[in-house]
């Protein structure tokens, strides 16, 4: 990897945690109108525009006599409506912050093994690469190594995202945001990142959605959008990379625009 194609992935984690924030910061504004969501959805049920009046007065023999009798019901309706809304809003922001976290872990080994290939030899071990001896005439070791580091190279999506942060900051020392402290939600901690890892596994491969408060959400996805920021800094700062500005006006799609 050249200094030149490092940069611009630098620049791409950046750009890719700015774009995450801006659409899941857009997202979590929505609960502010649950309560009109939710008096549009109770109006909808008591005016019959739905089907769970008709449907639950054909499975109600005899149908209640008293006025409003079908008001608790649509109430009901129309708070489960909030909820289900807040599940599926909570599970995909934190899809998303997830996704971008996952990314920016990649390329941030990616960038490490690049331009510090050296360090990362001793990584192939744990991949146990097998030597032909057909490679052996026709490479010198020093072929051979690169070799199998590129191989680790496109690879290294496959670990965990727990184990590229392991071998990200085992190789490249870790700098956190200087303005967030530790008590924060957004501070970069393992444990935090394991935390959410697990979530969004729960999220993903779970028998059904779990209930996660807006909240809870909000501050999941802080912490991840800001772990991918850390990676792409931590990099960053190990190899004076600078934003490259033209490539990120670009990535925005903003490109040569005044």
């Amino acid at each position: 990897m050249t200094r030149d194609e490092a940069t611009k992935a630098c620049t791409k984690i950046l750009q890719r945690a700015m774009s995450t924030s801006a659409t899941i910061s857009s997202v979590l504004q929505l609960p502010e109108v649950f309560p009109e969501f939710k008096e549009l959805v109770f109006q909808s049920h008591i005016s019959g525009k739905t089907f769970a009046k008709k449907m639950l007065s054909d499975f109600l023999v005899p149908r209640p006599a008293e006025e409003g009798w079908f008001d608790k019901f649509a109430e009901g309706l129309a708070a489960q409506a909030t909820i289900n809304a807040e599940t599926v809003l909570s599970a995909a922001v934190i899809v998303l912050a997830h996704s971008n976290a996952d990314d920016a872990f990649t390329s941030a080994c990616q960038i490490a093994i690049g331009l510090d290939p050296e360090s990362w030899i001793a990584e192939l071990n744990q991949d146990k690469p097998v030597v032909n001896i057909g490679d052996l005439r026709k490479k010198s070791v020093k072929e051979l190594f690169a070799a199998h580091l590129e191989r680790l190279s496109s690879r290294i999506s496959a670990k965990s995202i727990l184990s590229r942060s392991d071998l990200l900051f085992k190789h490249v020392p870790i700098k956190t945001h200087p303005d967030i402290v530790s008590a924060e939600d957004a501070y970069y901690k393992r444990d935090k990142l394991e935390e959410g890892d697990k979530l969004r596994q729960e999220i993903v491969h779970g028998s059904g959605l779990p209930h996660i408060p807006i909240a809870k959400a909000a501050a999941t996805v802080e912490f991840l959008n800001e772990a991918a920021t850390t990676a792409g800094r931590s990099v960053g700062f190990r190899f004076n990379l600078q934003i490259d500005m033209k490539y990120l006006a670009d990535l925005f799609g903003y490109g040569g625009k005044r």
